[in-house]
């Protein structure tokens, strides 16, 4: 756009926020403030698409103007603006816009994938520079309208957001560049905006939101172009388009670039250390992916659905939730950057132990409990051996975690005393009340508990040691000579 036609844009803009009005639904006049419904949108967009109005029921906000002749101004000159990308398709006064995902490909190579295609009516273009001039002014509006108006669109992020469970943060916090930790908020906007709504909470579907309040998303930015026209032929799923082959430059901007497989695996690594420096399981319940709404063009989109009860995914059963500090921020860094480094091998089979190990830390039996642990402490210990598991577990655990001749004795007796009790469990269906570890009875929950402190302790040495021992060059000392299976 001319510097002439911004300045133009400008004015209809601050002239139409005089007459504005908020519906509800696809129609309906609700006297709702301008300023609370301003509250809601910067919380919207805040938390990624995380609408705390749509637990409850379905909803639909939008600001109108009530001045027609202004509203026809404004429209007549989104038309004229964005004359070049409309077609002849049979949906009038509509215009097709595009959000794309860069995904990387072995040997440096970047597609084009398709993330999301509309036609878009131009009223609802003119809605998002409504919702960007009351929550950013005037100024902001003519600006993303300036950038998403030119023939290369907008280079920008869209967010995968997931919602963990097991996790309470006070702040936001930056894990590393790209990835950051969002604790949710309470419920005072969305509070306020359900006192103007005709019929709640008579038409609410099911109030799941004090369920969300509090917790915490794991946000990943994702390279996007948003843009109002296909750029490509086809840039659709699974083959995408080269980036070389789109006609006109994107700018690299030494963004992260990531494929499907790298996301999964960021998320899983992320809630696995987490998991560990927390001493509690940290997983995703929900997922979904959000393109700026304050940035670009892309329709309404709630990030996470929730006309559903909370699952988890994975198969863990909801347990506690930890407090994390800035300290287990760092820790959790460290053990990352460690854990990432690691040997595939390695990272597999220490990764078997941190899942089982998070499996029996979440709600569940006594017997699945033992079972997780003992499955755990297999794969941290005895990889591919399948006769001696006693004596080899308990062998190569109390070396490796022992820190004298008489702290390895100890550690031998009581890794003999797990594995006794994953057998009792695997093949009897059953933990005793009193379990015998380490020369005593205790209870059965506390020895679950001490267990499990033993296999975090295993998983963080092998973290910080950057691998696995050489299990063959084991030397434990005069306590194996007279060890019995």
């Amino acid at each position: 756009m001319t510097e002439e036609r911004k300045q133009e844009l400008r004015q209809l803009l601050e002239e139409a926020i005089g007459s504005l009005e908020i519906r509800y639904g696809y129609g309906g006049l609700l006297s709702l403030p301008r300023e609370v419904y301003q509250k809601y949108l910067e919380e919207r967009w805040r938390y990624f698409g995380v609408d705390f109005l749509s637990f409850a029921f379905l909803i639909r906000l939008e600001p109108d103007i009530t001045d027609e002749s202004s509203k026809s101004i404004l429209l007549n000159f989104i038309r004229e603006e964005l004359a070049q990308f409309v077609d002849n398709h049979s949906l009038k006064d509509t215009i097709p816009t595009a959000s794309y995902f860069i995904k990387s490909y072995p040997k440096g190579k970047l597609k084009l994938h398709n993330r999301q295609f509309h036609r878009l009516p131009l009223n609802l273009v003119l809605e998002r520079l409504l919702q960007i001039t009351i929550v950013r002014g005037a100024e902001e509006a003519v600006a993303v309208f300036d950038r998403c108006s030119r023939v290369e669109g907008t280079l920008g992020f869209y967010q995968d957001v997931n919602l963990l469970e097991g996790i309470k943060l006070d702040k936001e916090v930056q894990v590393f560049p790209g990835v950051r930790l969002v604790p949710l908020p309470s419920s005072e906007v969305s509070a306020e905006v359900t006192l103007y709504l005709p019929g709640f909470p008579q038409n609410a579907i099911s109030d799941l939101r004090p369920y969300f309040f509090g917790k915490t998303l794991l946000v990943i930015d994702c390279p996007a172009l948003s843009i109002f026209h296909e750029p490509a032929p086809k840039p659709m799923f699974p083959q995408g388009h080269p980036l070389e082959d789109v006609p006109f430059k994107i700018a690299k901007n030494n963004l992260k670039f990531r494929n499907s497989n790298e996301l999964v695996s960021v998320k899983q690594d992320i809630c696995q250390v987490l998991s560990l420096v927390c001493n509690s399981p940290v997983h995703v319940t929900h997922g979904g992916w959000f393109l700026d709404e304050e940035k670009s063009f892309n329709p309404h989109h709630e990030t996470i659905s929730m006309f559903r009860p909370p699952t988890p995914i994975g198969n863990f059963g909801f347990g506690g939730c930890s407090e994390a500090n800035e300290d287990h921020i760092v820790n959790a860094r460290y053990l990352y950057s460690k854990l990432v480094k690691l040997k595939p091998g390695d990272r597999e089979k220490l990764q078997i132990g941190i899942g089982r190990w998070m499996k029996s830390k979440a709600i569940g039996g006594y017997v699945d409990k033992v079972i997780d642990l003992g499955i755990a402490f297999e794969a941290l210990y005895l990889p591919g051996i399948k006769d001696e598991l006693t004596f080899r577990l308990g062998v190569r655990a109390a070396w490796y975690l022992g820190k004298d001749k008489e702290d390895r004795e100890n550690l031998l007796t009581k890794f003999g005393d797990i594995y006794k009790c994953r057998s009792n469990a695997v093949h009897n269906g059953q933990v005793d009340e009193k379990v015998k570890f380490g020369g005593e009875k205790i209870g059965r929950s506390e020895f679950i508990h001490q267990a499990q402190d033993l296999c975090g302790k295993s998983i963080v040495k092998i973290l910080e040691d950057g691998g696995f021992p050489d299990w063959d060059d084991l030397i434990l000392g005069s306590v194996v000579e007279n060890a019995e299976n």
